[in-house]
């Protein structure tokens, strides 16, 4: 043990699920840091909402404080941590603690993705600093690995699970057969999915998690809009069955890769089709996975438990300990010169349907491209399509069709939309009248651009906002990943052992 003791007095702010986590965290193991580092961790305020309210037995009632303020001020507190949640008041109290020079510990991610940069700025400006490991992959140490390791290395892309709730219903799905709702209730009585769960499973928490992993990747702030994630809320059990026959499980994938210059960044949010043999792939139920691509040391995956008032807990007092250790400036963690300013996203995309808005982001609107799309037309359940145009181009006739003065086959206009060499339609069985599904090839729009195209025309514009909207959330769009697919014949060989076995009938592949 240090013979000199050093304490910290601790406010926290929130006594919800995980700030009664870091209550019990600390009760378990202050002693043990205080006997191995010499390091008193000394809990003296906590902020709640209602004083009132029944709180595990182990919560001191005597350190609640009605008040944020009463915390982030008080000459009696060192060091703040934040778990209140959101945006507001957080974001007010944590500026309250850093302008006082107090470090701040936060797991608050969709706080971070929107004022990081403010905040760390504000931070740096006051000399001390703000860490974050538990607001992305709870207690598994990313944030940690990008600040401190990637020094030497350049990070080439992130691609990751960071979502439980998502992870855990794909994985119902997939494994018991059970539909979206079936799988979203299972979660939802098993603790693994909030009661309103609207963040998750839109895709909102995983883009908030992205623009903090892109922050201490890449020095910069990610321009974010809640509309530009794209969630798994229109996966079906056919498509999941489908990407079984193909050799693929659908996971809710984040993705950031910058561009060939460096001087932007592309980012994908949504549900994507990964081999059976990627790393990915193999990460089930609520886990989370992060794989780290650097230029010198490869890829390095990371996984575990990405939810949790234990692990979560575990994450905010290893930043405790180790900042308590070291002191290091944490408010910045990359070069900021990389770009100049924030990475932006497109948004028009979000205004005519968010729920298929993958954002490209950067000042040159740069997408990520993947080599292969599979995309997906489904019948409107409700007979709600009207248009003979749409009727027509679904009817499996081949015949060419005007739309906007121009003549396709249904497989050249989707081939058209995303600037693909080809389309290949997939075989589909009478069971599945209706829904037609094409392997797009080399695309060279991203998935938003192509299903704006799709839909809207030559330009992307030429069609009435509620035709749009009646046709566009009938299509998904689901990205290989990269190396999935290599070359045409590949493919070939793929959809005829489907076609062979029979699950999959009508026209010939070739």
């Amino acid at each position: 043990m240090t013979e000199k003791v050093k304490t910290l007095r601790l406010g926290l702010l929130g006594c919800g699920v995980v700030g009664t986590g870091v209550i019990a965290a600390l009760q378990k193991q202050s002693e043990e840091i205080e006997h191995r580092f010499g390091i008193q961790l000394v809990l003296v305020k906590v902020a709640v909402r209602d004083l009132q309210r029944p709180r595990a037995p182990f919560v001191d009632r005597s350190l609640l404080v009605s008040d944020w303020q009463q915390v982030c001020q008080a000459d009696d507190v060192d060091w703040v941590i934040e778990a209140m949640g959101g945006r507001q008041p957080a974001k007010e109290a944590v500026m309250a603690a850093l302008s006082l020079g107090k470090p701040v510990v936060t797991a608050n991610k969709e706080l971070l993705a929107f004022h990081q940069q403010e905040l760390a700025g504000l931070a740096r400006s006051r000399g001390t600093f703000l860490a974050c490991e538990s607001s992305v992959m709870a207690g598994v140490p990313v944030v940690y690995m990008l600040d401190a390791y990637f020094q030497a290395n350049r990070v080439m892309r992130l691609q990751g699970i960071v979502n439980g709730t998502c992870n855990y219903i794909l994985s119902q799905m997939s494994e018991s057969g059970e539909d979206f709702h079936q799988a979203l209730m299972q979660a939802q009585r098993q603790g693994y999915a909030e009661p309103d769960p609207t963040a998750d499973i839109e895709g909102r928490d995983a883009l908030y998690k992205l623009a903090v992993l892109v922050y201490h990747a890449w020095g910069q702030p990610l321009v974010v809009n809640p509309d530009l994630a794209a969630g798994i809320t229109g996966v079906s059990t056919a498509d999941i069955r489908l990407a079984k026959r193909l050799g693929c499980t659908l996971k809710h994938v984040v993705e950031a890769v910058p561009t060939a210059s460096g001087e932007n960044l592309s980012v994908y949010v949504g549900p994507q089709l990964l081999p059976d043999g990627h790393p990915l792939a193999q990460v089930c139920g609520v886990n989370n996975a992060l794989s780290i691509s650097g230029d010198l040391v490869g890829n390095l995956i990371f996984e575990g438990p990405g939810a949790g008032a234990g692990t979560t807990a575990s994450g905010i007092l290893e930043d405790v300990v180790r900042c308590a250790l070291h002191q290091p400036d944490l408010a910045v963690s990359r070069d900021e010169s990389l770009w100049e300013g924030s990475v932006d996203v497109d948004h028009q995309m979000a205004e005519m349907h968010p729920s298929f808005a993958l954002r490209t982001i950067g000042t040159g609107t740069q997408s990520l491209r993947h080599q292969a799309l599979l995309v997906r037309w489904q019948e409107s359940p409700h007979g709600s399509l009207s248009l003979t145009v749409w009727e027509n181009l679904i009817d499996g006739t081949g015949e060419r069709q005007t739309l906007n003065g121009k003549l396709f086959t249904p497989d050249e206009r989707v081939a058209w939309a995303w600037g693909a060499e080809k389309a290949i339609p997939v075989p589909m069985g009478k069971s599945c009248r209706g829904r037609r599904v094409w392997f797009v090839f080399q695309p060279r729009h991203s998935a938003a651009e192509g299903l704006r195209r799709v839909v809207g025309g030559t330009d992307g514009t030429q069609v009435e906002r509620q035709v749009l909207e009646s046709t566009v959330g009938q299509w998904a769009v689901f990205p290989f990943a990269d190396g999935f697919v290599t070359d045409f014949e590949q493919l070939y060989e793929m959809l005829e052992e489907i076609e062979a076995e029979g699950e999959l009938t009508g026209a010939k592949v070739r």
